[in-house]
């Protein structure tokens, strides 16, 4: 499973867009929501599925954009 999530360009934090089984499908959603807005940035990132001990989903950096 990918993430994607996209930060304006004043913000502090990352919004989440969707999650997306495919990597193809988040990088073309990343491009469209780029091409809207190109002062944005992005993020994918891919989960397993696995947990830590406080109960958070554990993510590794796919892409950044």
């Amino acid at each position: 499973m990918y993430k994607l999530s996209i930060r304006k360009p004043k913000g502090y934090s990352y919004d989440e867009i969707g999650d997306f089984s495919e990597l193809e499908d988040a990088q073309e959603r990343a491009k469209k929501e780029k091409e809207k807005n190109p002062e944005i940035s992005y993020k994918i990132e891919e989960s397993n599925g696995s947990f830590n001990s406080y109960g958070e989903l554990l993510l590794d950096l796919v892409e950044k954009g």
